[in-house]
């Protein structure tokens, strides 16, 4: 391969990277799906010169994110899956116009649809593709395509409006009764069928089960605090559309995580679902790299 086919190629790396991100959910995922695709680029380059790169790198992006996200659905996963968070600022440089599809809203829903409806729905509504371009990039038919692209549509439904500024002062507001030592007041912004969802994948101390209603869930977070000498020192973040708290304590003995987000999303002014993302990997792309 001459070098400017690999510069070309390398102006296009945002654009894999968000595509791979947007099918696993993962950055980990992403970032090794970029690594293969210059690989099989390098190894196995398209036959035409003369034709644009970035069709033939997104195609090549596109299935080997699918085989990953199907071989990560085949494998058991300790309590509940969330997304790894990523800062708004890095998402806004992936080249891909779609932001919806980046939100974690989105990356949540699309944990319903199959590898083959996420591809379609991803080839079609971010990538444009025609049908008929669809199908020669999953090797389907047309016909099959729209199918699956329907059937993704149904099964994402309407998803939830962008936070507002008054949704990120009910999450700040909650935040700072728990820290004030105020858990009725943090309770009574939470809706009645609230729940709270901890990923620890199995690395680090977490809640394999939801988390359910107000009570219970003030009662987990004052738990939780109770666990560390000192409070964790928090950066607030924008990341996937939410308004993310990225806490830091020093390192504790044992699997106690170190590191954590906590987002909420807010229906009617009260919270609905309170997220933490501890597992080590899932935190890759926030300040400080890797844990």
């Amino acid at each position: 391969m001459d070098d400017p086919t690999l510069r070309d190629a390398l102006r296009h790396r945002p654009l894999i990277w968000g595509l791979a991100y947007r099918m696993t959910g993962t950055v980990q995922d992403a970032d090794d799906v970029a690594q293969e695709t210059f690989v099989r680029l390098w190894e196995r380059p398209p036959r035409v010169d003369d034709r644009p790169l970035r069709p033939w790198l997104a195609a090549v992006a596109l299935n080997l994110a699918r085989d990953r996200l199907r071989a990560r659905k085949l494998r058991s996963y300790i309590g509940p899956w969330l997304p790894a968070p990523v800062p708004d600022a890095r998402l806004a440089d992936d080249t891909l116009a779609d932001r919806q599809t980046a939100t974690w809203a989105f990356l949540r829903a699309a944990e319903a649809l199959t590898p083959t409806q996420r591809a379609v729905f991803l080839a079609r509504e971010v990538l444009e593709l025609s049908s008929a371009e669809t199908a020669a990039v999953l090797g389907s038919t047309p016909a099959s395509v729209d199918v699956l692209l329907s059937r993704a549509r149904a099964a994402l439904g309407d998803l939830p409006a962008q936070p507002t500024t008054l949704d990120d002062a009910v999450v700040v507001a909650f935040l700072g009764f728990l820290r004030l030592g105020l858990p009725s007041a943090a309770a009574q912004l939470l809706r009645p069928d609230a729940v709270t969802l901890n990923d620890g994948g199995g690395q680090v101390n977490a809640a394999r089960r939801p988390v359910e209603g107000p009570a219970k869930i003030v009662l987990f977070l004052r738990r939780l605090r109770r666990l560390y000498p000192q409070d964790p020192s928090f950066t607030p973040l924008r990341c996937n559309g939410l308004l993310t708290f990225f806490g830091e304590l020093p390192p504790r003995p044992g699997r106690l995580p170190s590191r954590f987000t906590l987002s909420a999303e807010v229906r009617g002014g009260r919270i609905a679902t309170v997220y933490s993302v501890l597992h080590p990997e899932k935190l890759t792309a926030l300040p400080g790299g890797r844990a």
